[in-house]
């Protein structure tokens, strides 16, 4: 709660601020300010906040979210263009060729001890499904620590090809008090618009001592 709030009172325009409920996921999207790029999402089952972004911040501009007859989130572009993307954002059309976009998500701060001591980061746990990814699709994780998002303290990049349900466990051995995950991914586009690379992530999960 601390560190939304510090994100709150930084934002400007605050009265420009639009929140959709998600009625699917329980969550509040919350595009603080009126952003376009970005939102902050309160799931109100766990009481936690996620940021995401939604990537290719020059093409991907949500400035409306909406929710459809069937509890689907869209976002909405309002220019010429009228373009709309569903929450899993994987491509864009401009001149009927079809683009890959890069895409984030990331959590909040999260505390593993109290005070200044510090727990040990085990391992991470990735269990994902992807499609179309014989030409190789990057997943980027990275790990902040200690309130400092200025760089990774651990970064790992993953090349798949087509999985299903696959676990990955990946040595991080670092020390923190509190840590913020990133996950990010670039998908390509291979052939025809039929054929874009898509990528779902199942769990991460970090073993902390």
């Amino acid at each position: 709660t601390k560190n939304i709030q510090d994100v709150w009172q930084g934002t400007s325009s605050q009265e420009n601020t639009k929140i959709t409920y998600d009625p699917k996921l329980k969550r509040l999207l919350c595009q603080f300010g009126g952003s376009n790029t970005s939102a902050y999402l309160f799931h109100l089952g766990t009481g936690e906040w996620t940021k995401w972004e939604y990537g290719n911040t020059t093409v991907v501009k949500a400035d409306h979210i909406v929710i459809d007859e069937d509890l689907n989130i869209n976002l909405i572009k309002d220019d010429s263009s009228s373009l709309m993307f569903d929450d899993n954002i994987t491509s864009y059309t401009v001149n009927e060729c079809e683009n890959g976009i890069v895409t984030e998500r990331q959590t909040g701060w999260i505390n593993l001890t109290k005070g200044d001591l510090t727990s040990l980061i085990r391992r991470l746990n990735l269990k994902y499904s992807t499609e179309n990814a014989s030409g190789g699709l990057n997943i980027v994780l990275d790990i902040y620590a200690n309130g400092d998002t200025s760089s990774a303290v651990w970064s790992k990049t993953i090349s798949t090809v087509d999985v299903s349900n696959k676990l990955q466990s990946f040595r991080v051995s670092r020390r923190a008090n509190s840590i913020l995950i990133k996950i990010s991914s670039s998908p390509a586009i291979i052939g025809s618009s039929s054929n874009n690379q898509r990528l779902l992530i199942q769990k991460i999960e970090v073993e902390v001592d």
